[in-house]
């Protein structure tokens, strides 16, 4: 993949992505009618097939020569794959500025870090999929059990299938986007998974109370 290519999709890839856009229709069904636990679980669901297609996609045109096999299955890496293309979008219109070294740093921080800050830390922290956990399934614990309906709020799960939508777009993103996610993704270190984070999200969702009605944001 050059810079100047024609953008395409692989032929899996794209039957990925198609696989990411038919769970998030199911999301949107779901949220009309006020499932919103289980339309949150599957937009999360969405984004890690979108990052599946970018993976597969850098396989199969070169900016990935290892096996990936570890990383498409590997819930946490999806995430990141998304949440490093939002940061690449937002980078790459630096790249054709002649700007002093303080002020690419200041435009990395205002024009690419801070806007992203959000997805970014989510991925990092696991938090995409403990929202899909606890979409789907009662958490329990020796103290306590934990419903679905309990922990997930309506304004969580737009906020997750704006994302899931974003994720499906930047999919079909101009190659240069792709070149820079993917030598992000690919020199950046994977967090590992921690358990307590885990319950420490659960604990902050689980502190706001349960929605009085199904329409509460």
């Amino acid at each position: 993949m050059n810079v100047d290519d024609d953008f395409d999709l692989s032929p899996l890839s794209a039957l990925v992505l198609q696989n990411a856009e038919r769970v998030l229709r199911d999301a949107k069904i779901l949220f009309d009618v006020g499932s919103y636990a289980t339309a949150g679980a599957l937009a999360c669901v969405s984004v890690e097939e979108a990052g599946k297609a970018c993976l597969i996609l850098w396989r199969d045109k070169g900016l990935i020569e290892r096996d990936i096999s570890k990383d498409i299955t590997n819930h946490a890496a999806k995430h990141r794959v998304f949440a490093g293309l939002k940061e690449a979008k937002s980078f790459v219109p630096l790249l054709g500025q002649k700007l002093e070294r303080k002020e690419v740093e200041e435009r990395i921080f205002s024009q690419v870090l801070e806007p992203n800050r959000e997805s970014s830390f989510l991925a990092k922290l696991g938090a995409y999929d403990a929202f899909k956990q606890y979409g789907f399934y009662v958490d329990i614990d020796d103290q306590a059990h934990f419903q679905p309906e309990t922990l997930i709020h309506r304004g969580d799960v737009e906020y997750l299938i704006a994302e899931a939508t974003l994720a499906g777009q930047l999919v079909r993103e101009i190659p240069f986007v792709h070149l820079v996610a993917c030598g992000m993704y690919s020199s950046e270190k994977a967090p590992a998974r921690n358990p307590a984070m885990m319950r420490e999200i659960r604990e902050m969702l689980a502190s706001r109370g349960a929605p009085v009605n199904p329409t509460e944001t």
